[in-house]
């Protein structure tokens, strides 16, 4: 059934046309009233549907002043979101928040602090990434545990503790850790990253006056990607329902796999059976063939009620093949099936090659491709930037590259230089930098100027074109003031980078470079392609063991849930075709040989397609 939408006066032209491209799905998840869960499967839309969402909440139902925050993962889809506003023609800037948690915490919540009384570190107290790892070691060895596997759950459990979580069933020693962890911070006036979001829920229960002022500003709340937030979002949002603020929470407990860095799935799951909530599941997939939709709901061992566009006739491809060997045979099949599907017309940048662990098939596998003649993205790099300005630098990688003559295709740059330029002035005015004086025009060409330099060269590498851009926008100090301490760290790892590594690999979007991707399947979130390859589908690599190396054992529970939600995420990678290469031996996260058979997701999912391995 039809789900009618009111068009009111004034709807902007873009939006409403917009909004008519809906389906009925997301056009119920649109005009739904209240708090709202929206549960978006890979494929579903759900990019289109939120930034509807929030264009028609801007214009018929939150009155100027007041506006919207939009929480997002990361300042990438913030950005997103923005310039999908804009492209619908909404223009309500000044009364739009788009930014991540630890954003809307520095903007939002913390300055309230000293209004209250409340005496908080200054940024220049932000801890950098060594320094965060002594003071683990250091509570470590007070308590007397193993700092590596007080690590493993660290940040997930500090979380827990500041949201005043049951965390009985802890390791005793684990929640004393972080207890001393706390105290040594407020001691020695010093912070993290992840104290932002733990500091912010602290003021808010101490002061609930504070969420009303923000309820008074923003009305409604919109958080994507709930799924990855973890306890410390979850309570900050518990605190801000409580003042009145109506919550629109974005996201598919199924794609849940940040489990190491506090994400859970839970607190999604947990919204959705709120009697003050309205769900809405959005289930129509249109990225992925029938073939792949089918085999990626029997990965979940539940069923979802997921289908592919009705549409569509070409069901797509899943294979499974049988590879043997060491790690280095099996990349080479590795390559010799993505040069089949370059073979077969697809373009470079449309094949992707998921791995669970970068090593050892991905530098294997890098290094076959390039022999072959075959270029590879983010050869080089272990990881894509996790930092705003490393994202940003992403970017301005591959508009330099696009605007040069090392694009091998006719493409413009995803993102262009006005974009670019407000992005870095964004980042600076959280800096604490002063507005610039020049004219918007100069100040644009000025950039286009820096970004390409001399990339004309064919051989220009990551290092060189870095060190001018760096020194010309002045970025090292930008990075020291941002307020992100991983924004430093990251900087000096691009900076390091091996000397071999071309600009390109820097790109921020494979689109046009004419370069397979090479990603583990936590960087590939987010990311669709022609082709996927899995390979190393082994036990004890796909989904890894635990345990000491002479006493492994098989996850359980929660952990061997994640590691299938991070299987699945790999397989709707996929637009057309996925291959599935298993093999009965592999090499671990730790390095040690595994010869424990096939893989046991592997298995299962043939065995219910009614496939011979």
């Amino acid at each position: 059934m039809a789900v009618s939408v009111r068009r009111p006066r004034g709807l902007p032209r873009r939006l409403a046309e917009a909004i008519e491209e809906l389906d009925a799905e997301q056009r119920s998840a649109l005009a739904a009233q209240g708090n709202l869960v929206i549960t978006a499967g890979p494929g579903s839309g759900k990019t289109r549907t939120v930034v509807a969402r929030a264009g028609y909440l801007l214009s018929t139902q939150i009155q100027a002043p007041r506006g919207l925050a939009t929480i997002t993962y990361t300042n990438q889809a913030a950005s997103e979101l923005r310039e999908g506003l804009a492209q619908l023609g909404v223009e309500a800037t000044q009364r739009l928040f788009a930014g991540t948690m630890h954003s809307f915490c520095l903007a939002h919540v913390l300055p309230y602090a000293t209004l209250v009384g409340t005496n908080l570190p200054p940024l220049d107290r932000l801890m950098t990434r060594p320094q965060i790892r002594d003071l683990e070691q250091e509570c470590a060895d007070a308590i007397g545990v193993n700092v590596w596997d007080l690590q493993e759950d660290f940040p997930g459990l500090r979380r827990r503790v500041a949201a005043g979580e049951d965390v009985s069933s802890e390791a005793p020693a684990y929640v004393r850790a972080v207890e001393h962890y706390e105290r040594l911070c407020e001691r020695r006036g010093i912070w993290d990253f992840e104290g932002i979001v733990l500091s912010s829920v602290r003021l808010l229960e101490d002061h609930p006056e504070i969420a009303e002022v923000i309820q008074a500003k923003f009305p409604v709340v919109m958080v994507d990607e709930y799924q990855d937030l973890g306890a410390g979002l979850h309570r900050l949002v518990e605190l801000l329902l409580a003042s009145g603020v109506e919550i629109t929470a974005v996201g598919d407990v199924d794609q849940s796999i940040f489990g190491f860095s506090g994400g859970d799935p839970v607190y999604l799951e947990e919204l959705c059976h709120r009697d003050d909530f309205t769900v809405r599941r959005l289930v129509t997939n249109y990225r992925c063939g029938s073939a792949v939709v089918a085999a990626a709901e029997l990965t979940l061992d539940q069923a979802r009620g997921y289908s592919a566009d009705p549409r569509r006739t070409d069901p797509g491809v899943l294979e499974f093949r049988v590879v043997e060997g060491t790690p280095a045979e099996q990349a080479r099949n590795v390559v010799a099936a993505v040069r089949q599907f370059l073979d077969a017309g697809l373009a470079a940048e449309e094949v992707a090659v998921l791995v669970r662990n970068r090593k050892p098939l991905a530098p294997l596998t890098e290094r076959g491709l390039r022999a072959a003649g075959i270029p590879v993205q983010h050869g080089g790099l272990a990881t894509g930037p996790a930092t705003e300005l490393g994202r940003w630098l992403e970017a301005a990688a591959l508009y330099a590259v696009r605007m040069s003559d090392q694009s091998v295709a006719d493409l413009p740059p995803q993102v262009g230089a006005n974009r670019l330029l407000d992005r870095l002035e964004s980042l600076r005015r959280v800096a604490g930098n002063p507005r610039p004086s020049q004219p918007r025009l100069a100040r644009v060409a000025q950039l286009h100027a820096t970004l390409l330099g001399d990339t004309s060269a064919p051989d220009l590498t990551v290092r060189a074109w870095l060190r001018r851009v760096v020194e010309s926008l002045d970025l090292e100090e930008l990075a020291r003031d941002v307020g992100d301490p991983r924004s430093h760290d990251e900087l000096n790892e691009l900076l390091t980078t091996s000397e071999h590594v071309a600009l390109a690999d820097l790109a921020s979007d494979s689109a046009g470079t004419g370069r397979v991707v090479i990603s583990t399947f936590h960087g590939a979130k987010g990311r669709t392609f022609s082709a996927v390859v899995i390979p190393g589908l082994s036990e004890g690599v796909i989904p890894p063991w635990t345990g000491p190396v002479r006493r492994r054992r098989p996850k359980t529970g929660r952990a061997l849930q994640e590691e299938r939600r991070g299987f699945y995420v790999a397989l709707t990678r996929s637009r057309g075709s996925v291959l599935l290469q298993v093999s009965s031996t592999g090499v671990d996260h730790q390095g040690y040989d595994t010869r424990r058979g096939y893989s046991s997701f592997a298995r299962q999912l043939a065995d219910r397609l009614g496939t011979n391995l």
